[in-house]
């Protein structure tokens, strides 16, 4: 914008100097420094361009790292959920594996329980077998 105005003044002041009939060597000097400005602004221009695109290379990287923010903060909910659900799971192991053992405990019970019910069995039945080896042997 800046420049445009640059650019209507001289064109102004030109066309002021050369359609009046006196040309001071003053306005000459205000006509030439007016045109060098202009040739100045016109090499100013890749500068801006070079400005605006830092700038919206800037706009860019703030958009990336807001979405990076948001990804990050996703995945630490993520991580925190994760996190409660294997401390469940590893509380839900141990309660399986105390009752594995329990289980295994009984059982054990169990089977002394049954070999001695089986050795009490066995000593009666021999028990049984003297006492009628006995008794017919006395008869």
């Amino acid at each position: 914008m800046f420049y445009l105005f640059l650019a209507f003044l001289g064109s102004a002041l030109i066309s002021l100097l050369f359609f009046n009939r006196q040309r001071p060597r003053k306005w000459r000097r205000v006509l030439i420094i007016i045109i060098a400005l202009i040739g100045l602004g016109g090499s100013l221009m890749p500068v801006a361009a070079a400005n605006s695109k830092k700038t919206s290379q800037h706009q860019v990287d703030v958009r990336e790292n807001k979405a990076a923010r948001a990804n990050s903060s996703a995945l630490k909910k993520q991580l925190a959920t994760k996190k409660t659900e294997a401390s469940q799971l590893t509380k839900q192991v141990a309660s399986q594996s105390r009752l594995v053992k329990k289980q295994q405990k009984a059982s054990e019970s169990e089977r002394v329980r049954a070999a001695s019910a089986s050795i009490a069995a066995t000593s009666q039945a021999s028990e049984a077998a003297q006492q009628q080896a006995a008794i017919q042997a006395s008869c």
